[in-house]
């Protein structure tokens, strides 16, 4: 089901590059390669060297003169604030979503999303699951989640939104490695999430939605001496 999403060419390269930083492709301190996504995405140079520009401009890279871009890294406590910073506009998102009459898009979407990150999380308990395979439930769980910011509607909380949610990626994905079971709980308040939509019960929503968040949070500092070392 297609969902709403930000039109502009750079906007669009700007979301392959996330996606490849969530799946652990890019790592902090690793150079961006404008070449690279020119050929992924079909898009001109100039149109790629746009969508880093925009990638520097909110904090994810930094430009390096006759040297290049290279992905930040970030200390545990700018983690937080930027955590902080993406539950707000998932919660600008709801305050949008919550007066769009038909939801039946948007809850076939997450429920597909839900399964996928289910049926990948079984194997990875069955059989045991590498950095690569927990970083694509990484990128289930990212889709999850901007799932609800593009049915927003809202061009702002659509652009902006990857770049709060692609910092956590470097340190969740590291934690759930080391702690399978802890995905299983996230993985549960989703599907309460999307049974409260179903009903339209956005206040408990809301609730559950902050539950989610706060859980996330204390997983990060219980495991914050396994990825800051």
């Amino acid at each position: 089901m297609e969902l709403k999403r930000a039109q502009t060419l750079p906007n669009t390269i700007k979301e392959v590059i996330i996606q490849d930083i969530i799946r652990g492709e890019i790592q902090p301190r690793d150079k961006i390669l404008e070449e690279k996504y020119a050929k992924k995405t079909g898009a001109s140079r100039a149109s790629v060297r746009e969508a880093i520009f925009i990638l520097v401009s909110e904090g994810i890279a930094t430009k390096i003169e006759n040297k290049g871009t290279f992905l930040n890294s970030f200390t545990l406590e700018e983690h937080i604030d930027l955590y902080h910073l993406r539950f707000f506009l998932e919660n600008q998102a709801l305050s949008k979503v919550c007066k769009i009459e038909d939801l039946s898009p948007l809850i076939e979407h997450l429920e597909e999303l839900s399964l996928q990150m289910r049926v990948n999380m079984q194997a990875i308990m069955d059989k045991g699951g590498s950095r690569e395979e927990m970083a694509h439930i990484g990128l289930l769980n990212y889709q999850f989640h901007y799932a609800l910011v593009q049915f927003s509607g809202s061009r702002v909380l659509i652009e902006r939104y990857p770049s709060f949610f692609v910092s956590l990626a470097f340190i969740q994905n590291e934690l759930y490695l080391h702690q399978h079971s802890e995905v299983y709980k996230p993985l549960n308040e989703h599907d309460a999430l999307i049974e409260v939509l179903r009903r339209r019960d956005f206040d408990q929503f809301a609730v559950i939605l902050t539950e989610h968040h706060q859980d996330v949070l204390q997983l990060l500092e219980r495991g914050a001496e396994k990825v800051f070392l």
